[in-house]
C-alpha cells in the first residue's frame, strides 16, 4: 500500500511540474537573475559548516585526441575539506601520472587560522598568505558540477557579477526551468568571453536541492554549437539534515575538441568525485587550522597582497608567527 501511495504521488507531483513548466514556456519567466542570487546565498549559509572527504578519480584516452607533453593520463586520491565559520582546512592526497608514465605530485595543504593562510605545496615549498586565500577550486557544494568551468568563488558570487576570472566577462540569464532526472531546476544560460562571447554553458539548478547545480554542459563556439566539450552531472544528491542536500557522485566529461567540428562527441577523460563521509557542525579547536608542518630546510615564502616579502628556508614548525 505504501509503495503505491508513493507512486502516485510521484505520478502526481510529475504532472504538476509538467503543467506548471509549460505555462512557464508559454508565458516566459519573470525572475530576475538577482532574485536567483539571493534564493542561492540563503541556501549557501547552510553549508558555512561542514566537513567531508571525497575520492576523486580520473582517466583519459589521450589516443583519441592532441596530447600534451603534461597531460594527465590517470590518477586517484581523495580531498579532505573542512569550513568551520571563517576558518578552513584543504587536504588534497592525489597519485596522477603522465602520458610517461612518470608520477606528478599533487599533494597540496591549505589551512586558514583567522589570520594567516599556510599552504603546503607538493609535500616541498612553503607559502604563508596573510589573509584569507582559498584554493582556485574550492570544493564549495554550490560549485562542485562548475570546477572545470574556472569557476573559484561561491555561486552566488559568480551569478552576481560581471568579470568572474582574469578578464574573462559572462552575462548569466535565466531561460526557463525543466525537469531533469525528476528535478524541478532552473535553467540559465551563461556567455562569456573575453572580448566578446565565445562560449556557452548551460545549467541546471535543482529548485528543491538547495539550488545546487545538478547538471552543466559547457560548448566552445568555435568546436561547436550544439555538441559540448565539457559535461557535468551529479547523480547523487543525498540530505545531511532536514531540508539540506549534498552532492554525493559527480561526473566530469571532457570531450575530444578536435572531433566536435565534424558532429562527433568521443569522450577524452573523465573525472569522478564521490563523497565518502560529510557531517554538518564540525569543531575543530584553533590548533587543527594551524596545522600545517613546513619541514626543515624546504623554501618558504611569506607573502601580503600578492608580493613576496620573505624568502628562507623553514626551520620544521608550523606556526606562521613562529617563523617571522
Amino acid at each position: 500500500m505504501t509503495a503505491k501511495v508513493h507512486m502516485a504521488s510521484s505520478t502526481v507531483r510529475a504532472i504538476f511540474w509538467g503543467i506548471a513548466l509549460a505555462a512557464l514556456q508559454a508565458n516566459g519567466s519573470e525572475t530576475d537573475i538577482s532574485d536567483i542570487v539571493e534564493k542561492v546565498r540563503s541556501h549557501e549559509v547552510k553549508y558555512r559548516n561542514i566537513e567531508f572527504v571525497i575520492k576523486m578519480t580520473l582517466t583519459s584516452d589521450l589516443a583519441v585526441t592532441k596530447r600534451s607533453a603534461a597531460a594527465i593520463q590517470s590518477s586517484t586520491g581523495r580531498i579532505r575539506y573542512v569550513s568551520q565559520g571563517d576558518l578552513f582546512y584543504f587536504r588534497r592526497d592525489e597519485e596522477a601520472f603522465g602520458i610517461d608514465g612518470q608520477r606528478v605530485n599533487m599533494d597540496l595543504l591549505m589551512a586558514y587560522d583567522g589570520v594567516d593562510t599556510r599552504i603546503l605545496e607538493q609535500g616541498l615549498i612553503g607559502k604563508v598568505y596573510v589573509g584569507r586565500k582559498e584554493p582556485r577550486t574550492s570544493p564549495r557544494p554550490h560549485t562542485m558540477a562548475l570546477q572545470n568551468c574556472l569557476v573559484t568563488s561561491s555561486l552566488s558570487d559568480f551569478l552576481a557579477t560581471k568579470e568572474y576570472f582574469k578578464g574573462i566577462s559572462h552575462a548569466p540569464a535565466i531561460i526557463g526551468e525543466e525537469l531533469y532526472n525528476g528535478l524541478h531546476c532552473l535553467k540559465i544560460r551563461d556567455e562569456y568571453g573575453r572580448s566578446h562571447p565565445t562560449s556557452v554553458r548551460i545549467m541546471w539548478l535543482a529548485i528543491e536541492r538547495n539550488y545546487i547545480p545538478v547538471r552543466c554542459d559547457s560548448y566552445f563556439r568555435a568546436w561547436s554549437e550544439t555538441l559540448p566539450h565539457m559535461t557535468a552531472r551529479v547523480p547523487d544528491l543525498r540530505e545531511l539534515a532536514p531540508g539540506v542536500w549534498f552532492p554525493w557522485r559527480m561526473v566530469h566529461t571532457l570531450y575530444a575538441s578536435e572531433k566536435l567540428p565534424q558532429g562527433q562527441a568521443i569522450p577524452y577523460q573523465t573525472i569522478e568525485l564521490k563523497v565518502e563521509e560529510a557531517a554538518l557542525e564540525p569543531h575543530h579547536a584553533l590548533d587543527f587550522f594551524r596545522n600545517v608542518l613546513f619541514s626543515r630546510g624546504s623554501p618558504l615564502y611569506e607573502i601580503q597582497d600578492g608580493q613576496i616579502m620573505r624568502k628562507y628556508q623553514a626551520d620544521g614548525c608550523s606556526s606562521a608567527s613562529a617563523v617571522r
